[in-house]
């Protein structure tokens, strides 16, 4: 990657994007090849940003939520920067559907070359997992997200988009394979930061719970104070049907066959041998429960886990 002066983590969501934004604030220089830095709300660049106290860590804006009269100075910030503190490294697991918003407001104009890092994981679990982080809490049908979130998943798609942008030198593609960490810190050659995990998927109970009071999930502190809390790592509940599990395979099949031009001939064996990408049976031991509403799993344990983790907090 010698020559990138800008690189670009952009996802996709449920792909370790806050574990590698964690391992990034608190070691902001990844050897001495580029720093992590952030764009601000306000449209300016936070080189060696400080961490949200709620999260532990801080990412970039998301591009569609913010004031559009601040997009035409991000570039000449971004550059500015750039010029300053050398290479940057910017993420938010948001953007990789999102070059439109790149493309319309020429976000990286005079900023090249780029080097985009791209993680993907199978599209029915992400899915399935893209569903309890935001579709339930969005009151949608699961047919509505199963709509929106299939269009994320094909990332051969957004790949390709994102390598036709003029400042984009390189697209890398990586499947999620374990820890993210070690993996992104490899591409620049350097270790990563010794840390605990963070932001785990919170037990299938616990979102059962949640999903019956769903005020909890407007508060987001608690989203991660709750990952602490609980010994049990059970999955989310599964709830997409077989039928649903062969569309959205189906409706996916040519843009992960796209990933190929992106990724190392290792990483694409990784997909190509992985049967959770390509054949619905892989996923014949799954049950779809109801998507709307289902038992709290484990009362007991998540009523005992949070009364230790209030008491060891207090301590």
């Amino acid at each position: 990657m010698a020559g990138t002066r800008l690189y670009l983590h952009i996802g996709a969501g449920k792909c370790g994007s806050s574990s590698i934004q964690t391992a990034l604030t608190r070691s902001p220089a990844v050897g001495d090849i580029a720093t992590y830095a952030k764009i601000a709300r306000d449209g300016s660049i936070k080189v060696r940003p400080s961490a949200s106290r709620e999260t532990g860590y801080t990412a970039s804006i998301n591009v569609d939520t913010v004031d559009p009269g601040i997009l035409p100075a991000i570039s000449t910030n971004l550059g500015a920067a750039i010029e300053r503190a050398g290479p940057l490294i910017l993420s938010y697991e948001g953007w990789h559907n999102r070059v439109d918003m790149f493309r319309k407001h020429r976000l990286l104009e005079g900023c090249g070359p780029v080097t985009v890092i791209y993680y993907v994981r199978a599209p029915v679990g992400y899915v399935n997992s893209a569903w309890w982080q935001w579709g339930v809490w969005k009151g949608w049908t699961i047919e509505k997200a199963m709509t929106r979130f299939t269009n994320h998943a094909r990332y051969g798609l957004h790949a390709r988009a994102w390598a036709e942008l003029p400042e984009v030198e390189r697209v890398i593609c990586r499947p999620v394979a374990g820890d993210v960490v070690p993996d992104f810190f490899s591409l620049f050659g350097v270790n990563p930061p010794e840390m605990e995990k963070t932001n785990v998927t919170l037990p299938g109970g616990v979102l059962r719970l949640m999903q019956r009071n769903p005020d909890l999930w407007k508060s987001h502190r608690l989203n991660f104070l709750l990952g602490d809390a609980f010994t049990s790592r059970e999955p989310a509940p599964w709830v997409l049907a077989p039928d649903q599990i062969g569309r959205i395979i189906e409706e996916t099949r040519e843009s992960t066959e796209m990933l190929q031009e992106f990724m190392d001939p290792d990483a694409w064996s990784k997909i190509r041998d992985d049967a959770l990408w390509w054949d619905a049976n892989a996923y014949a031991g799954k049950r779809a429960e109801n998507p709307y509403e289902g038992e709290v799993a484990n009362a007991d344990t998540i009523a005992a886990d949070l009364l230790k983790h209030i008491a060891g907090s207090r301590r």
